[in-house]
């Protein structure tokens, strides 16, 4: 960790972990040694059924030297979670001089591969729904089906609640978490702020406004329910550089099924951060840890002339790279002017 005021390591020296999927995983049903064991292979380097291959043939003089087949064999797939910069590579293989080394139907594969293994990550769902006095409640409530935190990796990455209320005619009542063409939600101008960007702060800044609180109850358009890091500098500002980051005000990215600060794998750098530490419904059923799924409650005024049949809808949203973390960049490289470019002209 580099203080930010000096420039130098902080003394005494210190590690921020950029990710932890294997403390993550380690510290849930599917890493703890029990029945549901299910190593990280299992998910990302699945093993097609009754299937064999020899793994090589060697040349013995004239004679073909055939190795037995073997099983398992585990598919080398490894699908992961950023469609988003492999539409790029496949946007500016010319530019990024790849062309020659790839093809566009190999990212088109690849990207299709990635999103499909995206939407079994995680299930989201309606429920406590009433009725009464001119308010409508509503609990969505996301669950985890991973082996580690969503989102997960880099620290770039954001995943969002969108929930929407339209009356018998179409129109919209309540909508929370919309984002625009651009993968901008409303929000993100004021996350944008040059003052939250900055890396030296100045004299009396505050982080209150430059992230959105974790959210257990949603009651304005406004306040949107977000699962994401947030990390923190070594003033306790938020930060979006890796060197200066010493730790999170927030990290309310959904823990796996299991997960526990009172489990004897628990690695303190996975803690959970910020207000999501005291809401009784994140990864918490009746007081007891472990059930990798948060409840978000929403309350929303209706007027009369809502009287009539509603529609509601919810919808989970992932994002791999959020905009601040792009434009936070503040090196003047070729590489950094570059990648700004490519995501000017495809956020």
């Amino acid at each position: 960790v580099f203080d930010v005021n000096s420039g130098h390591p902080v003394e005494p020296p210190a590690v921020f972990r950029e990710q932890a999927p294997y403390a993550e995983w380690r510290n849930s049903r599917f890493g703890n040694g029990g029945e549901d064991d299910k190593s990280c292979q299992d998910c990302h380097m699945p093993s097609p059924p009754d299937y064999a291959t020899r793994i090589a043939v060697m040349r013995s003089g004239t004679v073909n030297r055939r190795w037995p087949e073997r099983q398992p064999y585990s598919v080398h797939g490894l699908s992961g979670g950023n469609t988003y910069v492999l539409g790029l590579l496949k946007t500016w293989r010319e530019e990024l001089g790849i062309a020659q080394l790839t093809s566009e139907q190999g990212f088109v594969a690849a990207i299709a591969e990635g999103r499909e293994f995206l939407r079994q990550a995680a299930d989201v769902s309606l429920s406590c729904q009433s009725r009464d006095s001119g308010l409508l409640q509503l609990c969505v409530t996301v669950t985890n089906r991973s082996g580690h935190k969503l989102p997960t990796g880099y620290p770039s990455r954001r995943m969002w609640v969108q929930l929407v209320v339209t009356d018998s005619r179409g129109d919209v009542l309540f909508e929370s978490g919309s984002a625009d063409e651009n993968g901008y939600l409303t929000l993100d101008s004021k996350l944008l702020d040059p003052a939250c960007l900055a890396v030296d702060k100045s004299e009396g800044f505050s982080s209150t406004n430059c992230y959105e609180s974790h959210h257990d109850l949603i009651t304005r358009p406004d306040e949107v329910a977000i699962y994401e890091a947030v990390m923190a500098d070594s003033n306790a500002d938020v930060t979006y550089s890796l060197l200066h980051a010493a730790g999170y005000l927030k990290d309310n990215r959904l823990p796996p099924a299991g997960f526990s600060s009172l489990a004897p794998n628990f690695d303190a750098a996975t803690a959970v951060a910020g207000a999501a530490a005291r809401d009784d419904s994140f990864n918490r059923a009746d007081g007891m840890q472990g059930t990798g799924r948060d409840t978000v409650h929403y309350r929303i005024p209706l007027s009369a002339k809502d009287a009539g049949q509603l529609s509601v809808t919810a919808r989970l949203w992932y994002q791999s790279v959020r905009p601040a973390f792009v434009m936070a960049l503040r090196h003047g490289g070729s590489k950094v002017r570059q990648m700004q470019h490519m995501y000017r002209k495809q956020p």
